[in-house]
């Protein structure tokens, strides 16, 4: 729970986890990445933890967005072609 209202990679990931499946769900999962970072820290003298920042999960650029919505329409619609058109401005 502590790990949740941080500014790391851990509180990202349970923010991200909590909206999609619940908090519950989020705890374990956070918790599980926990344990995982010390099973690696503790077998391993050699390794050391680097913080990977709160904007690890943030999502992709705008064009990658785009283009992989465009491609899910036409998946959906065979045959279609989506074409994007600058909107023309409203008549005042």
């Amino acid at each position: 729970m502590a790990a949740a209202s941080t500014d790391t990679r851990l509180g990202a990931q349970y923010r991200r986890i909590a909206r999609k499946r619940g908090k519950q769900k989020a705890i374990v999962a956070i918790s599980r990445v926990i344990c995982e970072i010390a099973w690696i820290l503790i077998c391993n003298p050699g390794a050391r933890f680097e913080e990977l920042g709160p904007d690890y999960y943030s999502p992709r650029s705008r064009a990658r967005q785009t283009r992989d919505k465009i491609r899910e329409i036409e998946r959906l619609n065979p045959g279609k072609k989506v074409i994007l058109a600058d909107a023309e401005p409203e008549a005042a």
